[in-house]
């Protein structure tokens, strides 16, 4: 098996163009550092998991032979978050009997380890390069050509340093909420602005605050109709790693939640991550406590797959009834 982590690509503006002879050898240089720097990291990341995944396919052949259907896709989702690079840090439930914490954990250390270890590599490489585009700087006083491509490698090598997962990484980190009208205050002709499938909610207003509800009745079987709005395209920063959903939520009359095959009945804020073809990555999910009554606030902190470039946000009834009550929603990425 090979851990699969996304590794940051050679800066943009090198080799855009034919370099100057001064220049070229040591882009040249710089270059091969980075790839075998990249080629290192994907070796020791795939050997970190090694362990890890082998506990697996013990679990999963087990699984298997006494035919724990839900166990063996539990192992399957997870096998293939080690292998996206998507890895959650707490063990999903459907494992917790399988007694693989330890190795997980275990697991989870290295690649934070590694991660930080080759992220100095790479700052060092850079620094050395940085410093050769110093040295000729003097050069392109007298030369509009090499200041030109000087500057365009300088910005280049500054914009691509590695982030630990894989992707770009920008100058500034995004701690701002990337929802919009996430409070549902903002409303034209009665319906909420930015948001999507809003004929699934009422919009409510108590005391000055406005919240949106999904009130789903049951079917005579006691099923209950999945309800959601969404925000699309949400522009995911290309250093960000890690996300946080924070949602407040009141319910009434909804009941506990309950397990089904492939999931939860229960009301949830959901954070799914795309990559650039529209291809789904993985989600993180901010859930209801269980606990009706009083208005509750709800935080959720998670990993962002490597090559994610946009999430959907969508906080749904999850095909609970009741009254299930959504304000103040909030991501943040870091």
């Amino acid at each position: 098996m090979v851990l699969v982590i996304g590794v940051a690509p050679a800066a943009p503006g090198a080799f855009a163009q034919e370099l100057l002879p001064e220049l070229a050898a040591p882009a040249a240089q710089h270059k091969a550092a980075g790839e075998t720097l990249d080629r290192q990291k994907l070796e020791a990341l795939a050997l970190a998991a090694k362990s890890y995944v082998s506990a697996l396919d013990g679990v999963e052949k087990s699984a298997t032979a006494k035919g724990e259907i839900d166990l063996v896709a539990a192992v399957v989702k997870e096998r293939e978050a080690v292998a996206s690079g998507a890895l959650e840090p707490d063990l999903p439930d459907a494992l917790k009997k399988a007694k693989l914490q330890m190795s997980r954990k275990t697991l989870l250390a290295s690649i934070e380890r590694i991660n930080a270890d080759f992220a100095k590599r790479k700052k060092v490489a850079d620094a050395g390069y940085l410093r050769v585009l110093a040295s000729l700087q003097p050069r392109a006083a007298s030369n509009p050509e090499l200041a030109k491509q000087l500057a365009a490698e300088k910005a280049a090598v500054l914009e691509a340093c590695p982030a630990g997962n894989g992707r770009k990484k920008a100058k500034k980190g995004n701690a701002k909420n990337v929802v919009v009208n996430g409070d549902f205050e903002e409303l034209a002709d009665g319906k909420l602005k930015k948001w999507e499938n809003t004929e699934q909610v009422t919009v409510l207003t108590e005391k000055g605050n406005t919240f949106v509800r999904f009130d789903a009745k049951p079917a005579k079987d006691g099923s209950c109709a999945r309800l959601i709005i969404e925000q699309k395209d949400i522009e995911v920063p290309p250093n960000a790693e890690r996300c946080m959903i924070s949602v407040r939520m009141r319910t009434a009359n909804a009941p506990p939640p309950v397990k089904v095959k492939g999931g939860e009945i229960r009301p949830s804020c959901w954070l799914n991550f795309f990559d650039d073809k529209g291809i789904e990555l993985g989600r993180c999910a901010a859930n209801w406590d269980g606990k009706n009554g009083s208005w509750r606030e709800i935080q959720r902190e998670g990993g962002i797959p490597a090559g994610t470039v946009c999430a959907v946000v969508s906080p749904s009834n999850g095909s609970s009834p009741g009254q299930i009550d959504f304000d103040d929603i909030e991501v943040t990425f870091k």
